[in-house]
């Protein structure tokens, strides 16, 4: 049985360290598994732990899918785990518009009413993101299409039909090709974790930080309460609305019954997700000073979070207590670099600018993509050849952009020609090596693709190659420094900063706007997941979320809690502020500048 303790997470720090080191008091060496689903949240545990001691033998501190390897590292498993997302699309166009359709596919394809239409690489990437939900809640898809047929649906039943048919032949596509998804990695250790002998042997297990699980991580964590010492540390404040998102967890079923203690639901009546009251968190009542500024534009944001930094640190803040955070940094990375260095500020960024910024990126895009029969192709040849990253040879498609072949081969043929026509200069720093060896570390990823079978064009092969570098960034500083630190959202929950510098407090920001799933609507997922008993969670719950998301931010921040929002873009278009802003104002809590 798990022991449950919940508290907000300052004083669930505090809670965790308590215990881990009583038990290191009694036994110096014993064997200890801290389990969290945040590779950054167990780095600052590490980190506290380090503080509090110099030194510390046998603490394994995994995320979710590190102790999945772990544990199935010994396995005999011989399928290849699927990591490349292009594969999930490249199945779905393979069953909507595969030149051999089963009749199966031939069926959905009427479902969707797609026959003799073109599927787009934005269709094929949404119906991929229902697809991936559905296997992360551990649903069998003959139990799916049970529900449907059963009538449990409803009226849901005639546009959910279609969808769970793609799922179950995308599953069977996956036993076909001798595939396993990260999901499958998780429903098998869940399997051998309750008689691992490496877990028997952890003196205790520590399962810290989680407020919500898809189906195959809850039914990992489950299969460790047979363990005669697990505690759960979890996120939690009775009487605050804002952790409504975490209840959910504390009300399954599935999770209470393992349990040996369970905490009262809050009261809907108490106090607001922001009421000014002192609460039982980490600060012993007192509550950090909350300003709320109003900017023009992102650059704007990061020049005032800059003077405020200079600010705070001239008072004797340290750069490493003050956080910069967002709930998407993409729009922020490139002023962030300027300004900061501008100002001489110390900063560590967990997002750094998209690769395709840097010159080698551009060159390498410009030779594979050459075409000789551009209207601008002598202006294009031109440009390429006074790149300094470019050695003479025969780029681009040259008009064969219509050519079609396998994916091996087009892989072939891009790593030749960019081993021909890329030359990195005698000294090249750590970044361009870095960076080229990413390009064609992204190459060697695709070659999974090729297991479908499925020959495409050059140019489709391009536009994929092209879509998964616009997640490559680019490399950073080899030993991070104490400074301040750029955050997203997510990875700060469960941090404390001095000070936090809260960027993009607009609506359709943060809250993110959030829409239902057009191939899986709400209702269909509800009624799923009480049909089959998975976790197939709600779309629109995604607002509970975010509300929560910011009552963590906002308690992360000890003494200060700085809100920008943009009156209006760089662009001079009025934007709307966040509704968390209004919400602090109304409570006579935020100072507005």
């Amino acid at each position: 049985m798990f022991r449950l303790s919940t508290s907000p997470f300052s004083t669930l720090e505090k809670i965790f360290l308590t215990d881990l080191l009583e038990i290191r008091k009694n036994d110096s060496l014993s064997s200890l598994l801290v389990l969290s689903p945040s590779g950054r949240l167990l780095s600052h545990l590490q980190s506290r732990l380090s503080q509090e001691n110099a030194g510390f033998l046998n603490i394994h501190c995994l995320t979710f899918y590190a102790l999945a390897e772990r544990l199935l590292a010994g396995a005999d498993y011989k399928e290849m785990t699927v990591t490349e997302p292009a594969l999930y699309e490249e199945m779905i166009r393979q069953v909507l518009v595969g030149v051999k359709p089963e009749p199966v596919d031939r069926a959905i394809r009427d479902a969707l009413r797609l026959e003799g239409k073109p599927v787009s690489r934005g269709l094929a990437g949404a119906l991929a993101a229902t697809m991936k939900d559905l296997r992360d809640a551990a649903m069998r898809a003959d139990k799916a299409l049970e529900a449907a047929q059963e009538g449990f649906l409803g009226k849901e039943a005639p546009e959910a039909a279609s969808t769970l048919a793609l799922y179950a032949r995308l599953v069977g596509l996956f036993e076909k090709h001798g595939l396993r998804s990260s999901a499958d990695l998780l429903r098998r250790a869940a399997k051998i974790a309750p008689s691992h002998p490496w877990l028997r042997r952890q003196k205790a297990i520590f399962l810290y930080g989680f407020y919500d699980l898809t189906g195959v991580q809850l039914d990992l964590i489950l299969a460790l309460a047979n363990h005669p010492n697990v505690t759960v540390y979890f996120p939690y404040e009775e009487g605050n609305p804002a952790y409504a998102y975490a209840e959910k967890l504390l009300k399954d079923p599935a999770f209470v019954s393992k349990c040996s203690s369970t905490p009262s639901s809050p009261a809907a009546a108490g106090r607001g997700p922001m009421d000014p009251r002192p609460t039982t968190a980490g600060n012993a009542g007192k509550s950090a000073s909350v300003d709320v500024w109003s900017c023009s534009g992102a650059r704007d944001e990061v020049w005032l979070a800059a003077k405020t930094i200079l600010k705070l640190a001239d008072e004797g803040t340290a750069f490493a207590d003050m956080a910069v955070v967002a709930r998407n940094l993409g729009t922020y990375t490139a002023p962030l670099r300027e300004i900061f260095d501008a100002h001489e500020i110390p900063y560590v960024s967990s997002r750094r600018e998209p690769a395709g910024t840097h010159p080698l990126v551009k060159t390498v895009h410009a030779l594979l993509f050459f075409d000789p029969k551009h209207p601008n192709a002598k202006i294009l040849r031109k440009d390429l050849e006074n790149s300094a990253y470019y050695r003479a040879t025969s780029p681009g498609v040259a008009g064969r952009n219509e050519e079609t072949s396998s994916w091996l081969s087009h892989i072939a043929w891009a790593k030749n020609l960019i081993g021909q026509g890329i030359h990195l200069p005698h000294k090249a720093n750590a970044e361009e090596t870095a960076l080229l060896e990413s390009l064609l570390s992204v190459l060697d990823d695709m070659q999974v693709l090729d297991v479908l079978g499925n020959r495409v064009t050059r140019r489709y092969f391009l536009d994929v190659y092209l879509e998964n570098l616009k997640g490559l960034e680019r490399p950073g500083p080899a030993n991070d420094h104490a400074g301040v630190q750029v955050l997203e959202v997510q990875q700060a929950r469960g941090l404390s900063f001095g000070a936090v510098i809260l960027l993009g407090m607009n609506e359709k920001v943060f809250p993110r706007l959030i829409r239902e799933d057009p191939f899986l609507s709400d209702a269909a997922r509800s009624a799923l997941a009480q049909a089959t008993g998975c976790r197939l969670g709600r779309k629109l719950d995604g607002y509970e979320e975010e509300r929560f998301l910011f009552e963590l931010m906002r308690q992360a921040a000890r003494r200060h809690f700085y809100l920008f929002t943009q009156r209006s873009n760089d662009e001079g278009k009025a934007l709307i502020p966040s509704v968390y802003l209004k919400d602090l104002e109304q409570i006579g809590r935020a100072s507005c500048r």
